[in-house]
């Protein structure tokens, strides 16, 4: 059986050394929502997957089965402002 969304949130939430309560607090969900998500009752929406995500430190793609790699690489801060520079007067 291969692993579920809520199987990958729970390992990256144990890795993270974080308890269901802690991680549905920094969501901003219940812990029995939490609950319900890693226990794959619920399908959780866009928003929400993300921000477990980004408070895990992993891909979407993870989460979601696509890749098997767990770390996210980092933004790239300032890409915009390098793409479009500020005209100079």
């Amino acid at each position: 059986m291969s692993e579920t969304m809520g199987d990958r949130i729970r390992g990256a939430r144990a890795r993270k050394r974080l308890n269901q309560a802690e991680l549905a607090r920094m969501v901003g969900i219940s812990a029995n929502a939490m609950n319900a998500i890693e226990a794959d009752e619920v399908d959780p929406r866009a928003s929400r997957i993300l921000r477990i995500a980004q408070i895990l430190g992993v891909s979407t793609d993870y989460l979601f089965g696509y890749s098997v790699k767990r770390k996210t690489r980092p933004l790239l801060e300032g890409v915009e402002s390098e793409r479009n520079p500020a005209p100079v007067a």
